[in-house]
């Protein structure tokens, strides 16, 4: 990581070859605002989700639905 001659950029760089450029701002001539999310999906800021759901347990579910239309299919060949 580096910053540009002129200071006004951070340069950084991974392993993969992927660079990276931020622009350099003095903290002193920002303001910060909060903006007010409107709840789009019913849920508010800081609330936890119920029901976790998990991506692995979505990938296991399509493959057995998979080897169930495989299976189905092949038991229709057979008696034919």
């Amino acid at each position: 990581m580096t910053t540009t001659v002129d200071g006004q950029f951070l340069v950084s760089c991974g392993a993969d070859g992927n660079m990276f450029s931020y622009e350099l701002v003095n903290p002193k001539e920002t303001t910060l605002v909060e903006l007010a999310a409107t709840v789009v999906d019913g849920m508010y800021k800081g609330e936890e989700v119920k029901g976790p759901y998990l991506l692995e347990e979505d990938k296991q579910k399509s493959e057995m639905d998979r080897k169930v239309i495989e299976a189905n299919l092949l038991k229709e060949n057979k008696q034919k």
